[in-house]
């Protein structure tokens, strides 16, 4: 029969009780070493959001491209760091905001006073939705200035960059240059982050209005549509 083993007693001189520790065990050990994981992985991943939202955007709007030369550009939203780079770089006179910051008041009062400062021209636009789906006659609007030499150079922006902001994108290059939207679909869409698996209305809306909306803008007449009627799309 085994028998436990006994761990010797130390008594000192006095006969007063030594207390005696016995080496981690190594469940303990392997909890210490998962804890000391966790957090490195912890201060890993804050140092990667600092870097993302607090210096990255600063220097660099998020999804920041060129619609045509000299004319249009785009982005996502702007921090006013990231707005006096753009602003600086391409003279900017006009910044159209597609909605980015519809539901933070804080952040769009700041959006204004940067452009007020840098004195730019600014115009939001609260009635499109985050899938780039919405009220035409804004696109109308928000077209006939991105297309008015007066108002160029345009920043046109959303919150992410990648649907609205390629809606009114495509629709200029439609407008100026004539492409149809199976040719710039790619290049202001794709190439900016959207994802037409995970929102496939942005296309089934440009085929519903995208040409309604060019020849509005071009004839100068309004786009009156009911707001039931903005989400009906074909298929």
């Amino acid at each position: 029969m085994i028998t436990a083993a006994r761990i010797p007693s130390v008594m000192p001189a006095d006969g007063a009780p030594v207390a005696t520790h016995l080496p981690a065990s190594p469940p303990a050990r392997a909890l210490r070493r998962l804890a000391g994981v966790g957090l490195i992985a912890c201060l890993c991943a804050g140092l990667a959001l600092f870097a993302r939202y607090s210096l990255r955007d600063n220097l660099w709007p998020r999804n920041a491209g060129t619609v045509a030369q000299g004319e249009v550009y785009r982005s996502g939203r702007l921090t006013p760091a990231a707005t006096h780079t753009l602003a600086d770089r391409f003279g900017l006179r006009t910044i159209i905001d597609l909605g980015a910051y519809r539901d933070d008041p804080s952040r769009e009062r700041l959006a204004q006073r940067t452009a007020e400062a840098l004195g730019a021209r600014r115009v939001t636009f609260q009635d499109l939705e985050g899938d780039g789906v919405g009220n035409p006659q804004s696109y109308v609007r928000a077209l006939r200035l991105m297309a008015d030499p007066a108002a160029q150079p345009v920043l046109v922006h959303c919150s992410a960059g990648s649907e609205r902001t390629s809606v009114a994108s495509m629709l200029y290059l439609r407008l100026t240059r004539g492409v149809a939207f199976d040719d710039s679909y790619s290049s202001q869409a794709i190439d900016h982050k959207h994802r037409p698996a995970r929102n496939p209305r942005l296309r089934l809306y440009l085929d519903r209005w995208g040409d309604m909306i060019v020849e509005a803008a071009r004839t100068g007449r309004d786009l009156t549509v009911p707001p039931e009627q903005w989400h009906q799309l074909p298929g």
